[in-house]
This record gives C-alpha cells, structure tokens and sequence, in this order.
C-alpha cells in the first residue's frame, strides 16, 4: 500500500540518505521477487492465454454490457487535457426501498480496474442507484497522461474533479457518494479535503491509508516509545516499535521497490513475466474472501487478471483512426508491462502530500485555499487542507478489513479519526474484503450521512 510522509521539506543529507535507502532496499525487494518468481511462477499455458483472452474480449467490449447486462461501458473526454476516461455505469431498475436515490462513483485501488466492484455494482440493494465505476488514468480503458511524469496532483485531482463534476450535471437531482478501495480510497480522502458538500455528500474509504495522518500516528508511537525505553517499560517500547517496524518494512516493503527509478526498475524486473508474477500473486489474495468450489474460485482469478490487463489488441483503435465507439481510444495500452509502468506512478508521484494550484479546479468550485490563509498565494499544498486541526471538508467514513495483509489497523483506523473520520473495522477480512459486498459493506455505501 503506501508508505507515509512528511509535508516539511528536509534537508539535503536527510533527502540523500533516504534515496540511497529507498534505491537499495527497492533493489533488493525487486531481486528478492525475481528469485521467488523464477523458483514459483509456473508461465500460462497456450490454454490458459487463451482463456483470458476470451476473457478480456468479453469483458471489455466497449459495446457489451458484462456483469449480466448490469452494467455498459461509457466514456468521457476532458476538453482541458484531451484524455479520455472509461467508467462502468448502472442505471437503476427500481425505486430505492429506502431514502433517495443517489450516485455513487466508485474508485479503485493498484493494480485493480473498476470491475474489482462486481459484487457491489451487482448487490440487489444497488441497482436502484446510479453506480459509477471509473478506470483511474492509464488503468482499465482509460486513456493514461501524455507522458508518465504528468501524474501528478497538479494534473490528476483537477481531472477528476471535473469528472465529478460531470457526473453530477448529469444527475443533479442525487446526493453523489464517493467510495474508495486502497489507492482510490487515499485519492478520495484527498478529494474530502478538496471538494465541497455542494457537490460531494459523503465518502467512503476502505482499507487503506491517510498519509499525513498516519505520520503524525507513528510520530506518537515513536514518542511513546522513547518516553517508555527511559522509564524501562519495555512491552510498551517493543509494542509500538514492533507496529512501526512491521508497517514499513513488513507490510509495505513492496512501496520501495515501486519508488526507485523507473529505467532501474524495468532493468531489474526484466519484463512481462515479472508483472505476471505480482498480478497472479494479487489474484490469489483476492480470491481468499471468495467462497465456492475450486472451478469458481479458478474462474475469480482469471477473471482479475483480464480485467486488470484491459482490453485486448482487437478492441483498440490503430493510431490515427477514430474508435467511433466500435473500439477504444488507441492510447489505451494493451500490454500490462506498458501500462504497468504509468500504474506504479501512484507510488512514485506525491498525490497525497504533493503541491497544485487551486486555479487548476473548476471554476465552479470553491477555492482550495482554508479561511485563514485568505490573502496568501493561491499556489497550494494539497497537505495545506489536511492539516491535524483541519478535518474533512466532507464527511467520512472509514472502513478497514482487519485481516489486511499490508496495513496495520492501528494505524490506519488513528489517521483516519485524525480528521474526524467514522472508523468501522471489520472482522476477518482481508485487504480486498469489502469487495465481498456484504451486509456492513453496502449498508455503509447507502447511509445518508
């Protein structure tokens, strides 16, 4: 998942020693991987291929409406940057059985795709509200930045909130819940602090983390623990070190390896049989919350790798060709190990911590910039609004699985109440647990506030 950091800018021995860090310990994770890939990944066989792909034609045809004729594939075009963004949509069948019909828009985690949320886009208690699932840029059949340098929050935070903005002109009548999965869900806590309740109602974060929050968590578990080795109460000192230690370079050891450089990273992982290798193995955990015989459990995990790998060749455009609505965009990449490296820029660009300018949002919006710094420049730190004495502009609730393989509740359940999130844990799941879709799942997806 993430790792967190500071919004104070460090000084220059504090930046270099950490980038030899990051560079050494990534290497050696990257390393670790490809002996364990070598020694465990077993290649598909010419059956197995073929099997996805069928796979990917199906889902992905931009014209079917997979998920039982649930949900069709649509598109929107952003004047600004010329991107084009690749959303599943639900209408709804029936008359909500309880409270007003609303819009929920749906964002996912690395390295998932909108079809993660079958189950919940597929709950009966939602196919009377308008459900949206987007493809972040480079994921799915969106379009990804002209160039992967261009991930950043100066460019992704405007986009999306002109797509939201977008999706509530296009419903203006529904209250609009934002839900989000691991990365989609450290991106919305970031829109909470961004969008106002004018257009955003409520959001809905599972299982993952708020980076400023969890700095300032494990600054105070670190005081603690200092506080407890000079009054020699060791099970309190090893305890909180223990939770950190185990968070950064336990739980989250992969985040380095995403971290260096991007041109050493592609040497190190030496092609597609590496991302191969990470997607099975994602697949795998996946499917842990899964219940059924092995041929539906073997069904679930070919069904994640074709929707992670997007569309297939036959269902994009050739450049200089228009799609037409037959086929998509021919940005669109069509090999993982392309888009994979635009993927992991999730974890390389500071998108929660990172600077923009409020004048990038649309003009309809209100300014970023908080009350009491009225006056100042209007270039702006996305941490300005997630200062600890500044809570969500919109309300939240927190959601976390607590059989989660790579964060640690504590932590994750303190960063969030910082900014007066809800916090529920529920039991026994694992990381993609609320994917399940059950009871507390959807009853907090529906709440009105």
């Amino acid at each position: 998942m993430h790792s967190s950091f500071s919004d104070k800018p460090k000084a220059m021995p504090i930046n270099f020693i950490s980038d030899i860090f990051t560079t050494t310990y990534g290497t050696l994770i990257v390393c670790l991987h490809n002996l364990a890939r070598l020694a465990l990944y077993k290649k598909d066989t010419p059956a197995e291929t073929q099997r996805i792909l069928a796979l990917r034609e199906l889902l992905w045809n931009p014209e079917g409406q997979p998920l039982d004729g649930l949900v069709s594939h649509q598109f929107w075009t952003d004047e600004e940057s010329g991107m084009v963004l690749h959303y599943l949509l639900t209408q709804p069948s029936g008359v909500p059985t309880t409270g007003e019909r609303k819009t929920i828009v749906f964002f996912h985690g690395f390295p998932d795709s909108p079809f993660s949320y079958k189950r919940i886009l597929q709950h009966q208690a939602l196919q009377n509200h308008t459900c949206v699932a987007i493809s972040l840029p480079s994921y799915g059949a969106s379009t990804p930045f002209a160039e992967s340098t261009l991930y950043t929050p100066d460019n992704l935070y405007p986009l999306l909130a002109r797509f939201l903005v977008h999706i509530k002109s296009t419903y203006p009548t529904q209250p609009l819940t934002l839900f989000g999965h691991d990365w989609g869900a450290t991106i919305v806590m970031s829109l909470a602090h961004i969008l106002p309740e004018t257009l955003v109602t409520r959001i809905v974060a599972a299982n993952s983390i708020d980076p400023l929050g969890a700095r300032h968590t494990i600054d105070n578990m670190l005081s603690t623990a200092t506080r407890s080795l000079f009054r020699l109460q060791l099970p309190t000192f090893f305890r909180n070190v223990g939770i950190v230690l185990k968070q950064i370079f336990g739980r989250s050891h992969y985040v380095f390896m995403f971290r260096i450089s991007p041109t050493w990273f592609r040497h190190l992982a030496m092609g597609q049989g590496y991302v191969d290798y990470m997607v099975k193995g994602c697949s795998e955990i996946v499917c842990e919350d899964v219940e059924g015989t092995t041929e539906q459990k073997q069904y679930e995990k070919d069904f994640y790798r074709a929707t992670i790998a997007g569309p297939p060749p036959s269902l994009v455009a050739t450049p200089g060709t228009v799609s037409e609505g037959l086929k998509y965009d021919h940005r669109v990449p069509t090999n993982l190990w392309a888009r994979f490296h635009q993927m992991i820029r999730l974890y390389q660009e500071p998108l929660a911590r990172g600077r923009f300018h409020d004048s990038t949002l649309p003009a309809d919006l209100p300014r970023f910039v908080p009350a009491s710094d009225a006056g100042k420049p209007s270039s702006t730190d996305v941490a300005l609004g997630r200062r600890l004495d500044n809570p969500y502009r919109v309300p939240m609730t927190f959601l976390f699985c607590d059989a989660d393989h790579a964060l640690d509740w504590r932590i994750c359940t303190e960063a969030a109440r910082i900014f007066g999130a809800k916090v529920r844990v529920l039991k026994g799941l694992g990381h993609w647990g609320v994917m399940s879709a059950g009871p507390e799942v959807i009853e907090e997806i529906l709440k009105d506030e």
